[in-house]
């Protein structure tokens, strides 16, 4: 047992980044910049657009899923998150208030387990993460987080919530990609 010991240290000691992964997210104001290549048109009542960005070599739709390649190597995936997903079965909380506990401060007497959950997922979050950030959009809400791995490459996830949906958008691979998805999200006419 005492040969993993050192895990914990090396987790907090080497990740000196953790100043910007602070909660509640911290709240950016956003100003959606123009679309300029490819756009990928979210479903849902918010009509919700992002650019897809240059060097896109490979599509694939599997089930609910759709994955992009990129040239570089990027990966880019969407998905509508299954209410279940992130928390207990016996939750009845609706899960975008669930996604606003893991990023914001707490909302209305939360029940124990989804308190329990909450953390649980922030806590995962903590493990090299570069920022954590909210983006208020006309009525919508974008809770993201950026991660480094453990092979320096970054991870970006969004979870953009849209009435009772959640989009769930990650990205891995691509700084740049990830910057220039955030920066296009906005809501189509």
């Amino acid at each position: 047992m005492y040969k993993w010991s050192w895990l914990p240290a090396l987790l907090i000691g080497g990740n000196l980044s953790w100043a910007d992964c602070t909660l509640p997210a911290r709240v950016i104001e956003h100003f959606p910049q123009p679309i300029e290549s490819q756009r990928l048109l979210l479903p849902g009542r918010a009509k919700l657009q992002f650019e897809l960005g240059q060097g896109t070599r490979t599509f694939a739709h599997v089930g609910d899923m759709l994955l992009v390649k990129y040239e570089d190597g990027a990966l880019l995936s969407h998905r509508i998150l299954d209410p279940d997903e992130l928390r207990a079965a016996d939750s009845r909380l609706p899960l975008p208030d669930f996604v606003r506990l893991m990023f914001g401060p707490p909302i209305e007497t939360p029940e124990s387990a989804d308190l329990t959950d909450a953390k649980a997922h922030q806590d995962a979050i903590r493990i090299g993460c570069v920022s954590i950030e909210h983006y208020p959009l006309e009525g919508v809400d974008i809770y993201s987080y950026v991660q480094s791995r453990s092979d320096n490459t970054r991870y970006q996830a969004m979870f953009i919530l849209d009435g009772g949906d959640v989009h769930f958008v990650d990205i891995q691979g691509s700084e740049t990609l990830a910057k220039r998805v955030v920066s296009t999200l906005s809501k189509r006419s």
